[in-house]
């Protein structure tokens, strides 16, 4: 895995890059599975034969199965990361579409 490098422009990294970063998991060092479902949602429910269209949807953080160990080094201590994710909400519904 590697950590995203600055823009080319030599600015510094946004404020919104730099919390994507602290807030993403993997940078914990842990794998994370369950974070998404399929969902399948017919096209039309009086005629199947038009099949259904598939969906990812964010399942609950609460939800997530978190490795017991670190897979790798981890690159953002994993108390910073409750620090930095203790501010924003959970990961955003994109279902609807």
């Amino acid at each position: 895995m590697t950590v995203p490098a600055p823009p080319r422009d030599g600015l510094a990294w946004s404020k919104g890059a730099v919390r994507a970063i602290l807030t993403n998991s993997r940078y914990t060092g842990h794998q994370i599975w369950n974070r998404q479902r399929k969902e399948e949602v017919l096209l039309d429910v009086e005629d199947v034969t038009l099949r259904h269209r598939t969906k990812l949807v964010w399942n609950n953080p609460d939800e997530w199965v978190w490795s017991t160990h670190p897979v790798h080094e981890p690159l953002i201590p994993s108390q910073r990361r409750r620090t930095s994710t203790t501010t924003k909400p959970s990961p955003p519904n994109r279902s609807s579409a």
